[in-house]
């Protein structure tokens, strides 16, 4: 893994500004950076990403940053559950931000939905909507895995 020290204007610049940064240049749709470093990124949609890298990298997401293009609640879930620190995301839901917050975990977002819409566009995304009841991190495994598969 190559590490990256990024500087701008003479500073050193945050993990997440680095994960920003790589998620647009690199048209990716989840990049976790730490220490400077990209730990994990992806290409692929929906919240595969996360949960592969919180599941499967559990030692690179805590403490890390995740710069992300759509963030709905069971994608704040797994944020959560994987000790992230700080999020930036183009779309995010209420539910989302709200899981984010109890969780003392750090976000900025471009823009505030009331709830991330499925691919369709004609409805509501079903992990958003299987995350409904969910509030307890951990709990959100088991439903995403058999979404999945």
């Amino acid at each position: 893994m190559i590490i990256l020290q990024i500087k701008q204007n003479g500073h050193l610049m945050r993990d997440v500004e680095i994960a920003k940064i790589e998620l647009y240049d690199n048209e990716l749709t989840l990049v976790i950076a730490k220490k400077s470093e990209i730990v994990y990124s992806s290409d692929k949609r929906g919240v595969l990403p996360i949960y592969d890298a919180v599941l499967n990298h559990n030692e690179k997401t805590t403490d890390a940053s995740v710069a992300d293009k759509v963030t709905g609640k069971g994608a704040a879930l797994l944020c959560a559950y994987g000790n992230i620190k700080t999020l930036d995301t183009g779309i995010i839901s209420k539910p989302a931000l709200k899981v984010l917050e109890d969780n003392d975990i750090s976000v900025t977002y471009e823009e505030l939905v009331d709830y991330i819409e499925n691919r369709e566009g004609n409805g509501r995304c079903p992990v958003e909507t299987m995350s409904d009841n969910i509030e307890n991190p951990e709990d959100i495994l088991l439903p995403v895995k058999n979404f999945l598969v």
